[in-house]
């Protein structure tokens, strides 16, 4: 399926319920993971497009780390250098 068509799907989803959750990852093979990037990027594609959410928004939504900049500190300089 393209990105477009999943994209114009979430759309369709979205304006019928528009606090509709992102998709989950039901397992955990290759493909699975493949697939749900793909859901994934095409829903917030779609609520980019519909206005529920900012670019902004879905990078703290996607975060692998939940950290506020002040938060975020390097403790041991030295053993990067």
């Amino acid at each position: 399926m393209a990105h477009a068509h999943r994209t114009a799907r979430y759309i369709q989803i979205l304006r019928a319920d528009p606090s509709r959750s992102a998709p989950a990852l039901r397992r955990a093979t290759v493909a699975d993971v493949q697939t749900w990037k793909k859901q994934r990027r095409a829903f917030d594609d779609a609520k980019l497009r519909l206005n529920l959410a900012t670019p902004a928004q879905l990078q703290k939504e996607n975060s692998a780390l939940r950290l506020s900049p002040r938060s975020a500190r390097i403790v041991s300089f030295a053993s990067y250098a």
